[in-house]
Formats: C-alpha cells, sequence, structure tokens
C-alpha cells in the first residue's frame, strides 16, 4: 500500500490485499472464508474477513490480477467491464459475503490428480494449504516448456524441461504423501491394483474430451474436472451413483470444426484459414468481416498466424499493442483450480454442492456470469448401458485394494 496516495497517480493499475480505499487505479482484494471479495474504482470491499480459507484466497487472488489485466489492456466495456464490488461463494457459486463452513481437519482417501498444467499448478498450490492429510498421485507424461511459464502459477525459469509431474509433486505439501508418474495415463493404469490402488477420486486437469474419457474409465467414486478457454473456465463434479452426467455424458469430442470456430473469431472464411504459414493479401481483406477488415488490411505482407494473434487482441482493446501480443496469464486457470479443490473438500466432508454435473464462468465479466449446466446421464452412454458392469468391476477393484493392503 502506498504511504501518500499520490504516488498512485504513477501507476496504470494497482492491487491491493485489504479493505484501504484508494483512487481509481485501485483494485482491491480480500476473502472471508469461502467467499473471495473484490472492488475496484475506489470502492471499499468492507471489513477485513476473519476465517482463513485457500479456496476463497486464491480465488479472490484470481479475481484481482483479471481487474488489473483489464485494466492494462483497456478491455472493452462490452467485454469485460471493471467489477466495482462484489463478493463470491465459492460454497454456493453466487453473490454472497458468507464465510461459508470453516476447514476441518481432513483425511483424504486415495486421490489422483490426472494433469500438471496451469490447472495443475493452481490445484497443487490449493492443497499443499489445506489441512488435509491422505495420498495423491501425480500423472503427467509432458515436460515444461518455455510457453507454460506465463499460465503456470508455480512454475519457475529453472523448471523448464523438467517433469510436470515431479516438479508439481513438490508443491503438494503438507500432510499429504504424494507419488510422481512421469507417464500417460495409459502407461500408469497397469500399476493399478498392484503397486497403486485404484483412486477413490480423480482430479481432472487435462484439455481433451478424449483425455476426459479415458479418465471417466477408471470409474471411481468421483470426478472433478477443471477446464479453461482463453477466458472461461470451468468446473464439473461427476459422482457414480447419481443421475449426473458421467464424463463421457458431458465431454464429447468437438462438434465444430476448429477452422470453423477461428473463422469467426477472426472474420475470414473458413478456407482461407487452412494454411496458417501463408501470407496475407488483398483477397483477404476483401472477404474479411467488416469488425476485423482494417487490421487484415494493416497486416497485408505479413505470415497469416502472426496476424490472428492480433486480430484476437482487437476483439479485446482499442489500444494499440506491440507487435505480436499474446498475453498469458494463470487467472484463468487458477480459477477453475480453486473451484476444483473446493469440490474436493466438499466431498471429502460429506457436504452439499450445487453441481450437477457443472458450472461455466467467464474470467473477464466476471463470477457473476456463472452458469450453471445441469445434465442427466445419456440413455446411450457406457453408464447407463453397462451400468451393471461398471457397479461389478468398481466392487471387484474395491476388493483388490483391501486384499493387497494398498494405502488407501
Amino acid at each position: 500500500m502506498f504511504a501518500d496516495e499520490a504516488k498512485a497517480e504513477k501507476f496504470d493499475a494497482a492491487l491491493s490485499v485489504g479493505a484501504t480505499p484508494g483512487d481509481d487505479v485501485f483494485t482491491f482484494i480480500d476473502s472471508n472464508g469461502w467467499s473471495a471479495r473484490v472492488a475496484s474504482s475506489a470502492n471499499s470491499i468492507g471489513a477485513p474477513g476473519g476465517q482463513g480459507n485457500v479456496i476463497g484466497a486464491l480465488f479472490a487472488a484470481s479475481l484481482g490480477v483479471s481487474e488489473v489485466f483489464k485494466r492494462l489492456l483497456a478491455v472493452r466495456e462490452a467485454r469485460g467491464a471493471q467489477i466495482r464490488r462484489l463478493a463470491f461463494s465459492l460454497y454456493t457459486y453466487g453473490a454472497s459475503d458468507d464465510p461459508g463452513p470453516p476447514l476441518p481437519a481432513m483425511a483424504m482417501p486415495t486421490t489422483l490428480l490426472v494433469g500438471a498444467g496451469a490447472i495443475g499448478n493452481g490445484v497443487a498450490y490449493a492443497l499443499g494449504r489445506l489441512p488435509l492429510s491422505g495420498s495423491l498421485v501425480l500423472v503427467d507424461g509432458q515436460t515444461y516448456g518455455e510457453e507454460n511459464l506465463g499460465t503456470c502459477l508455480l512454475l519457475g525459469p529453472t523448471d523448464i524441461g523438467k517433469s510436470k509431474a515431479f516438479v508439481l509433486a513438490r508443491q503438494a505439501t503438507h500432510a499429504l504423501r504424494t507419488t510422481a508418474y512421469a507417464q500417460t495415463l495409459q502407461e500408469y493404469t497397469h500399476r493399478l491394483g498392484l503397486e497403486q490402488p485404484y483412486p477413490k477420486i480423480v482430479l481432472s486437469a487435462v484439455d481433451s474430451a478424449r483425455a476426459r474419457h479415458a479418465i471417466q474409465d477408471l470409474w471411481p467414486d468421483v470426478i472433478i474436472n477443471g477446464a479453461t478457454g482463453d477466458f472461461p473456465w470451468e468446473v464439473s463434479r461427476h459422482t457414480w451413483g447419481d443421475d449426473v452426467g458421467c464424463m463421457r455424458c458431458t465431454y464429447s469430442e468437438p462438434v465444430e470444426r476448429a477452422e470453423l470456430a477461428l473463422s469467426r473469431e477472426v472474420g475470414l472464411p473458413e478456407e482461407r484459414l487452412s494454411d496458417l504459414t501463408r501470407v496475407v493479401d488483398e483477397s483477404d481483406v476483401a472477404c474479411a468481416s467488416d469488425a476485423t477488415r482494417v487490421v487484415w488490411r494493416d497486416n497485408v505482407g505479413k505470415q497469416l498466424c502472426s496476424v490472428i494473434n492480433d486480430v484476437r487482441a482487437k476483439n479485446l482493446t482499442d489500444q494499440a499493442l506491440p507487435p505480436r501480443f499474446a498475453p498469458s496469464v494463470p487467472f484463468v486457470a487458477t480459477m477453475a483450480a480453486a473451484a476444483m479443490v473446493g469440490e474436493l473438500v466438499k466431498h471429502v466432508c460429506g457436504w452439499p454442492s450445487v453441481l450437477a454435473p457443472r458450472l461455466q464462468s467467464d474470467a473477464l465479466i466476471g463470477p457473476t456470469s456463472a452458469l450453471p449446466f445441469p445434465e442427466n446421464r445419456r440413455p446411450s452412454c457406457l453408464c447407463v448401458t453397462r451400468a451393471q458392469n461398471i457397479d461389478r468391476v468398481r466392487r471387484e477393484r474395491s476388493k483388490i485394494n483391501d486384499v493387497t493392503c494398498l494405502p488407501s
């Protein structure tokens, strides 16, 4: 916090943890239990919260960084206006300053975290700061690259080129017994029932429908899944035995081709996006949408792939941005991660959840954009057509865990 408020005028944005009033460049954040609080434009967020909870705190930090991002990029108000004042509960997913139930000491059954990318980083951060004991297994066959630095909360330059699973396992501290495997999920499953127990809880931090289907095929007690887009984020909870869509029901392979989605976003016909290495010419300008034509005209002669990021940026702001500007930020993933860990705590504690099975929100609009997506099991899905077989397999796996005395 600035000793002299006038010094704040030197900055385009300022982030303050606490409730002290300031001028229009300030965003204030605080948390109170499950409630994350944020205020911009010299609005106070009220008295400091008195109940500690990493879930609300991580979400509050994510909200604060998203507000700073909007200030620095001068994001169009229609795309994401500054949040004047808001308290949002990760317990109910609604506007509320109610701190919710305090976190007790918790014993977590065998839990598998698949994916150590941006969402996995946020999950590991929160898990390491909960009053939580038990066994965590972390699986990811990839290594970190420089492109991960901007989106992964816990990643440092010295971690580039190292196993994602091993790097992230160091962060899931406290009383958790953490084991890491630098393997694909398919490779790891050969260990189940032998040296590793079948997991009762799976935290899914992967980025494709196919990977989610593979996770569902483990048929644990519950899967808690996180997902992100450029700015949207999502959390879903799939409990076996409830009439909610499983991961196979909910996450199908994309119906829309990637080229069609890109065409709509950048304002060029789909057939012109088949080769992203070609050079932009006047024929592209002629067939561009009205909203993007000026950007394409200004970039004639440049490689198509390099211009696409400029067009995307122009969809956010009218501000002049550096050439080949490509923002890379972790706050979208950490919003999803905070919600995932919140769902894990609710499951372990036997507390209710409003998810049936998922909720989506947009980080730039703010959590008041959160929309629930209820979905029952699809009659044609394996979770229905082979339900009896799945129940039998689950019982057998439980017996294997007991007989082999594997950690639970």
